[in-house]
């Protein structure tokens, strides 16, 4: 990674920043990632790195010092600063929220960077077959990018945004002033393929930083896990915006998180009444299994990660030690999700995770990675059927982004949406899905993979 960021620095001298991102936590096996390690390839500017779940940053002391973080500076809510036990300065990596002090701090992108960002990343997507993706937490700066290439007809996927709320109103500061702000943006940002459903709320933090918010305490520990929001605000916001008929994105790892979600939601149907928009909650490696019974009755979508649900070297060795054996054999239960009759919908945590929705399917299907050859899998009874994660990935996605009535299904009426794969993927054993390879996908009859002509 050092040897990467070297690289990246030297073949861009004059960028008054370095960042970027994708390390997982189980690299650093020799000890802590630190600030130190950053300074020795990056000394004279500003250099940062978000994790691969995006719940930490990796700081150099140029980032730090642009971002006036010191010994005295507080955590922020919602966040920690890690810091050197004797002298207390910070080490350089920042938990959650706590990363919010160094982007602030960063050059914000401009509209060309944008453009450029989304023609690439969708152009990634085609070629996985993708037509249509959910931007879980848009940037308000990105919208006019997405609408810029939404009028030039260059937006060559249907997006669904979900905008991001303001810093200060997961601590309950006006809330009616934000469903206000959110609802100005819906109706401002209507595109052809490009709108906001509603928005993202993230309730707590990853398994691997022991910032999840879990029911029972962390193995030897007595800390069950910090809220980013807590069950009164959550509640109050989720009632305002299924009001307002925008849909909710909630993050939540833990099953204290899961469960104070599903309260709020409970909340908003008790008080708006059950016809209101389905709501979903991401990740969801952990749920109790009273919980997974609520998804369906409260229409709760359930958005899963397929390719996370197997036992990596992160999952034995950091996650199922912190939770103990009981709750370790309860990870990503998304057997007991489709039993129950949850609506399961597929998404990726890209850029934090691969969009390849065929790794992702095989995974769900074996319990085993991506790369790995046929064998046992790893909690058997919450293997997922291929029915189920082909429905997870069109027309139930379809369902979420508001626009199953002209897409999610090869049906006569709806959008020429289609996508040409070059083996049956019902007539091959499930370890050999994720090798599956796009050979063609069309978006309303249009080739976008391969990308022919001039776009």
């Amino acid at each position: 990674m050092l040897a990467h960021i070297t690289r990246c620095a030297h073949e861009r001298p004059k960028a008054a920043w370095i960042a970027g991102g994708g390390w997982q936590p189980s690299a650093f096996s020799d000890g802590p990632r630190t600030r130190v390690q950053l300074d020795a390839v990056v000394k004279d500017r500003p250099a940062f790195f978000a994790s691969a779940d995006g719940r930490a940053l990796w700081a150099n002391s140029r980032a730090l010092d642009a971002a006036g973080i010191a010994a005295a500076t507080p955590d922020p809510p919602g966040g920690r600063i890690e810091r050197d036990p004797l002298t207390r300065e910070p080490t350089g990596l920042l938990r959650d929220l706590a990363g919010a002090l160094i982007r602030r701090a960063a050059p914000r992108p401009t509209q060309q960077d944008y453009e450029e960002a989304i023609r690439r990343a969708l152009t990634v997507a085609n070629s996985f077959g993708i037509t249509s993706v959910h931007d879980a937490m848009t940037d308000e700066d990105a919208i006019p990018a997405f609408l810029a290439l939404d009028r030039r007809s260059a937006l060559t996927a249907r997006v669904t945004a979900a905008a991001a709320l303001s810093p200060t109103v997961q601590l309950g500061q006006d809330v009616p002033g934000e469903v206000a702000r959110l609802e100005r943006l819906r109706a401002d940002a209507l595109g052809t393929r490009f709108r906001i459903v509603g928005t993202k709320v993230g309730v707590d933090g990853a398994l691997e930083g022991r910032t999840a918010a879990l029911l029972e305490p962390y193995v030897g520990t007595t800390d069950r896990g910090p809220t980013l929001v807590s069950p009164e605000v959550l509640q109050a916001l989720v009632v305002a915006l299924d009001r307002a008929r925008l849909s909710v994105h909630v993050h939540a790892i833990g099953d204290r998180a899961t469960r104070i979600s599903l309260d709020a939601i409970a909340a908003a149907r008790a008080r708006n009444g059950p016809d209101g928009p389905t709501h979903q909650i991401a990740h969801l490696p952990l749920v109790r299994p009273a919980d997974i019974l609520r998804f369906p009755s409260l229409c709760v979508a359930a958005n899963v990660q397929g390719l996370w649900a197997h036992r990596d070297p992160q999952t034995e060795m950091v996650i199922e030690p912190s939770l103990g054996p009981e709750r370790a054999r309860r990870l990503y239960a998304l057997g007991s999700l489709a039993r129950a009759g949850a609506l399961i919908v597929a998404g990726s945590d890209c850029l934090f995770a691969s969009m390849n929705p065929f790794e992702a399917i095989q995974v769900a299907l074996t319990r085993r990675g991506p790369s790995a050859a046929a064998g046992p899998a790893w909690l058997p009874d919450e293997v997922l059927t291929l029915d189920a994660m082909l429905a997870a990935y069109t027309i139930n996605g379809a369902r979420i982004q508001l626009q199953d009535d002209h897409v999610g299904s090869i049906t006569v009426g709806k959008a020429a949406d289609l996508v040409v794969v070059d083996r049956d993927l019902t007539a091959i054993p499930a370890a050999g899905i994720a090798a599956a390879r796009v050979r063609f996908t069309f978006i309303e009859g249009r080739q976008v993979h391969p990308i022919v002509g001039n776009r």
